[in-house]
């Protein structure tokens, strides 16, 4: 990890890249949250590797708390044996199951496979269904899935695959906006995204629990 990355909380909460970083440091501020430490890993591939070099800071035994965010993509299952396999290879308790903090040792540690544990997909799924009601959200869901449609048939290029389209679906929300070029992140510290919306109702949960 990087020096931006040195433990300074008891509460650390990995998670893939800045985007989701911001998200989350939107997140925790409307919670009036400062307790946990947000560090982006630069992508799930370098977890593994990341862990390694967490727990040989000199501050690692102050932590109390560790939750690994991560995207489904297109297997949650796999996403969450890899994030625990990361974690017991640093030498980590890992959960046995996604979305519950482990008991009984320290750190607590917590997995949570985005859109949900059975659910292929992104963070950006459970964004999107908190603006919903917002009457760009469908059109914005349509041309993707237009645009889907028309690289298909015309074998132009390929298209986002289903896990990503999400992804793809954020950005075309976005560009409805007075600021079109920004990214989920940004939105998110612009308050795009409404924090206390039903979707969002497990990860908080997880949050409240750290």
């Amino acid at each position: 990890m990087d020096k931006k990355n040195e433990i300074q909380k008891t509460k650390l909460l990995l998670v893939e890249g800045n985007h989701e970083r911001d998200v989350f440091e939107a997140w925790l501020k409307d919670l009036k949250r400062n307790d946990i430490q947000i560090m982006p890993i630069a992508g799930k591939t370098r977890l593994r590797e990341n862990l390694q070099s967490l727990v040989k800071q000199s501050a690692y035994p102050t932590v109390m708390n560790l939750v690994v965010v991560r995207d489904a993509d297109d297997n949650p299952v796999a996403a969450f044996v890899s994030v625990q396999d990361a974690l017991m290879n640093a030498g980590l308790t890992a959960p046995k199951q996604p979305w519950l903090l482990t008991e009984g040792v320290i750190p607590r540690t917590g997995i949570v496979i985005v859109p949900g544990s059975d659910r292929q997909g992104a963070l950006e799924e459970l964004l999107l269904a908190t603006v919903a009601d917002d009457p760009l959200a469908t059109p914005a869901h349509a041309f993707i899935e237009s645009a889907v449609a028309t690289l298909t048939q015309s074998g132009h290029r390929q298209p986002p695959p289903a896990h990503r389209r999400s992804k793809a679906e954020i950005h075309a929300f976005l560009a409805t906006h007075n600021e079109p070029d920004r990214d989920p992140g940004k939105a998110a510290l612009a308050g795009v995204w409404r924090f206390d919306h039903e979707s969002l109702k497990a990860l908080a949960e997880l949050l409240a629990a750290m």
